[in-house]
């Protein structure tokens, strides 16, 4: 079983490469990216935050960012 390792490293958009736009919303698009140090392959959710705040969509957003931590730790947990 894969172990998980909080870390307090943040990541910017300067530790990817954008390969292309693969999907484009109301309030953002989705990048496939390379992230620059191990080469593994990302889909990035880029979120336009002013569009957010001005149709009252933060609370959704959140929502959305803690489904995807939990069903991305659930993955990763559950590889094998």
């Amino acid at each position: 079983m894969n172990k998980i390792v909080a870390s307090n490293d943040k990541m910017s958009i300067d530790d990817f490469s954008i390969k292309k736009v693969i999907g484009k919303g109301s309030y953002g698009k989705v990048l496939l990216v390379v992230k620059n140090d191990d080469k593994k392959v990302y889909a990035m959710k880029v979120l336009k935050k002013k569009n957010m705040i001005k149709r009252n969509q933060v609370e959704h957003i959140k929502t959305e960012r803690r489904i995807m931590v939990y069903f991305c730790i659930f993955l990763t947990l559950n590889k094998n």
